[in-house]
C-alpha cells in the first residue's frame, strides 16, 4: 500500500510540474470572434432529424443536419432561418450573402439595389436540394406542408409551393404587400394592389389545396392588424378607405369561412 501511495504522489508531482512548465496563452480577440455558439435548433415532428445553427460572433453561420443516430448528413453555409416541413420530409433554409462579400461591395459603394439577394434551399430526406434565388420574403404553414414566398426586388408577386420534393410553385397574386398563414391550417390571407388583368385590389383568402382565392374585402385603402383565428375559419381586420387618414378612420371588419367581410 505504501508503495502505491508513493507512486501516486510521484505521478501527481510530475504532472503538476509539467503543467506548471507549460506556458498558458491568453484568449485573444481573434479567438473570441472565431468562437462558435449554437444560436438555434430544431427537431422534426417525427423525431428523425435534428438541425442546429452554429454561429460565430462575427461572420457567416452554418446549419448542420443530423439524423436520429447523430450522424451529420448535410450542412448549409451562410445560413439564416431554417424550419422543418410539417411532414418532416423537407428542411427549408434561408441564406444571406457571405459577410466578406457584402463588406467588400459596401467598401466599393455598390448601391443597395445592386447588392446580392438572399436565397432559399429546400432539402429533402433523400438528399436532393432545390434552390429559390432572389428571395425577398417567405413564410411556412405550421400545420400543413405549404410555403408562400416572394422573389425579386421589384416584383411583389406571391407564390405558393407545396413542401414536397417535386412540387412546382404557383403564382397566386401580383403586387402583394402583406400575407400570413393560419396557425393550424394551410389557409392564407394576403393583401394585393391588384392589376389590370382581372385581379381586383383588396384582401383575399386562399386555400392552397384547392387553389381557390376569394376576395374578402375590395379596396385600395389601408388594411391593418389582419388576424386569423387558429383554424383560419374566421378573419378580422381594420380598414381605412383613405391611407392618409388610417390613424383616425379605421373600421373593424369580420369574415366567416372566407365569406364577404361585414362591418362590425
Amino acid at each position: 500500500m505504501r508503495t502505491k501511495i508513493l507512486f501516486v504522489a510521484a505521478l501527481w508531482t510530475g504532472l503538476s510540474t509539467a503543467v506548471a512548465q507549460t506556458p498558458l496563452r491568453s484568449l485573444t480577440v481573434d479567438d473570441l470572434v472565431a468562437w462558435e455558439r449554437i444560436s438555434a435548433q430544431r427537431i422534426s415532428n417525427d423525431g428523425q432529424w435534428v438541425a442546429c445553427k452554429m454561429q460565430p460572433w462575427t461572420g457567416d453561420a452554418t446549419v448542420y443536419l443530423y439524423n436520429a443516430s447523430g450522424k451529420q448528413v448535410a450542412d448549409f453555409s451562410c445560413a439564416d432561418r431554417f424550419e422543418f416541413a410539417n411532414s418532416s420530409k423537407l428542411l427549408v433554409v434561408s441564406h444571406k450573402p457571405a459577410k466578406a462579400l457584402t463588406d467588400s461591395l459596401k467598401l466599393k459603394k455598390v448601391k443597395r439595389n445592386k447588392m446580392p439577394m438572399d436565397w432559399l434551399t429546400l432539402y429533402s430526406a433523400d438528399g436532393t436540394r432545390a434552390n429559390i434565388d432572389s428571395l425577398k420574403s417567405f413564410k411556412m404553414a405550421k400545420r400543413a406542408d405549404w410555403m408562400a414566398y416572394q422573389c425579386g426586388r421589384k416584383d411583389s408577386a406571391l407564390y405558393l409551393r407545396a413542401l414536397t420534393a417535386d412540387a412546382q410553385a404557383v403564382r397566386t397574386a401580383p403586387a402583394v404587400s402583406q400575407y400570413a398563414f393560419a396557425d393550424r391550417s394551410a389557409r392564407l390571407w394576403y393583401v394585393t394592389a391588384g392589376d389590370t388583368v382581372g385581379c381586383r385590389p383588396g384582401l383575399y383568402v386562399t386555400d392552397p389545396a384547392s387553389g381557390t382565392s376569394t376576395l374578402i374585402k375590395e379596396g385600395k385603402g389601408a388594411f391593418r392588424q389582419v388576424t386569423f383565428d387558429e383554424t383560419g375559419n374566421r378573419l378580422a381586420f381594420l380598414y381605412a378607405e383613405h391611407k392618409d387618414s388610417c390613424e383616425r378612420a379605421m373600421t373593424l371588419w369580420v369574415s366567416d369561412n372566407a365569406s364577404e367581410a361585414r362591418l362590425v
